[in-house]
């Protein structure tokens, strides 16, 4: 008999666009024999599930019996907040039991989260703490290409000083693992420069000749597909034709940007370098649109088969 492998959902903040999503994502997936999903949330968002319940493929996992908390879609909260937040720490007992290596995260709100730990930043950096991880990244696969960030969460300012050769030459290497993973074995990973144009040779920033050309060259003579630093305001555009299937953005917008314009309602946001596999609709708990049946899961249901196509 085939293994089953037992997906984990947090549902995120309970009054964002998580549970709708995630219901409309599972409405489309026909039951397979070998998946079983696990939604983890507050027992008052059970009922928006109805049309679910009656599935042996669908198992709960309540938190947060103790918060008084009652169903009001796009009323963010510190409620909500407290209840995304013990749904991520189930989950995250959960991996350490070993019932389950696959996870996927539903939006939640930052800021009323952070309210309840804070050491919140986000689901990443929080994760990666957690399990002791030091080595990991933020990922996104689209359908046209995907991305790797080299620095996460910071502020612009401090990019520059935070590019080192070490931290680069372990990116390239996660970012390739990905492109194989998740685009085949012909799959080619580019890396963004950080000034215009690439440094214009020197001339608008010496990163590129210091730190990421001496990088790019050292990674191809060990045998990785990398190409780079190109300009960003370019390479992009050349994914987007299929010549490279992962870039890697030096900083957070510069990556994200073009990512977002092209797969904001599908896009699947990972977590490189985890004891288990991550992932998460690439967007937020949308409070402005919750409950109303018009947010689109396809972005979810991404999350689902990224999270599958990366099992082990």
């Amino acid at each position: 008999m085939p293994k089953t492998h037992e997906i984990l959902i947090t549902l995120g903040d309970p009054a964002g666009i998580g549970p709708e999503i995630t219901l409309k994502a599972l409405q489309k997936r026909e039951k397979r024999g070998e998946v079983r999903y696990r939604l983890i949330s507050h027992p008052a968002i059970k009922e928006w599930f109805s049309p679910l319940l009656s599935r042996e493929d669908i198992v709960w996992e309540y938190v947060g019996e103790e918060v008084d908390f009652s169903l009001s879609w796009g009323q963010e909260s510190p409620e909500g907040g407290k209840i995304a937040y013990l749904s991520l720490m189930r989950a995250i007992e959960l991996i350490r039991q070993g019932v389950s290596s696959l996870l996927v995260t539903a939006p939640l709100s930052k800021r009323t989260v952070h309210l309840w730990d804070k050491h919140f930043v986000d689901h990443t950096t929080f994760l990666a703490d957690t399990f002791g991880v030091e080595e990991y990244r933020m990922a996104f696969w689209g359908e046209k290409f995907g991305v790797v960030l080299e620095t996460i969460h910071i502020p612009l300012r401090e990019v520059p000083s935070l590019l080192s050769p070490s931290h680069l030459a372990k990116t390239i290497e996660m970012a390739s693992s990905f492109a194989l993973n998740l685009f085949g074995p012909k799959a080619k990973v580019a890396l963004c420069g950080l000034n215009p144009h690439a440094g214009e040779g020197g001339l608008l920033g010496n990163e590129e000749k210091t730190i990421l050309i001496p990088t790019v060259e050292e990674m191809r003579a060990k045998g990785f597909s990398v190409d780079g630093p190109l300009p960003a305001d370019t390479v992009f555009f050349q994914a987007l034709q299929g010549k490279y299937q992962v870039v890697i953005a030096l900083y957070h917008d510069q990556g994200l940007a073009p990512f977002k314009m092209v797969s904001f309602e599908s896009g699947v946001n990972l977590t490189l370098g985890l004891p288990f596999v991550r992932t998460s609709p690439d967007h937020g708990t949308a409070f402005d649109i919750a409950g109303k049946g018009i947010a689109s899961s396809k972005s979810m249901e991404n999350a689902i088969e990224v999270a599958l196509c990366l099992r082990k």
